[in-house]
């Protein structure tokens, strides 16, 4: 028998927060985000809304999604899921992005030990900028979620 999706959630770009070593602005379809002079290393936190108990059953996070754009020296090295103050997962030395075509790009990790949620989801996904030339070193988050089973 297949697990069926209990619950998706997601957040749109605008609603993550940006370290202040970083430059951000909104856009109505995302966030946008470039290094900042002598800082090119940031990390963007996002918190999740997390359906904890649904049906009286508390729910298991299995996997957490992204939408984004990147040039080609801007990337994600590392991706940080939390469940209130405790690590559920993180995934580390990823090269996400940096593409020249700077095309949309989906990416999703499964979450390991089918987590039972207890508090609220939040991710810190980390990025890397190669340079600060403006037409290759930004990122654009478009949103992230996380897939919620029973």
């Amino acid at each position: 028998m297949v697990a069926l999706i209990q619950e998706a959630s997601w957040v749109h770009g605008i609603g993550a927060n940006v370290t202040p070593s970083l430059v951000s602005s909104d856009t109505a379809s995302f966030k946008h985000i470039r290094p900042s002079a002598g800082h090119l290393i940031g990390s963007i936190l996002i918190p999740i809304p997390t359906p904890v108990i649904v049906g009286g059953v508390r729910l298991r996070a299995e996997e957490v999604l992204f939408r984004f754009q990147a040039g080609v020296d801007a990337e994600i090295t590392n991706i940080i899921v939390h469940d209130g103050e405790t690590e559920i997962a993180r995934y580390s030395g990823l090269h996400l992005g940096g593409r020249t075509d700077t095309g949309i790009q989906y990416v999703g990790k499964l979450i390991p030990g089918h987590h039972r949620v207890l508090w609220g989801v939040s991710v810190v996904l980390q990025v890397e900028f190669k340079s600060l030339n403006v037409g290759s070193a930004f990122f654009n988050f478009i949103g992230a979620g996380v897939d919620f089973y029973n």
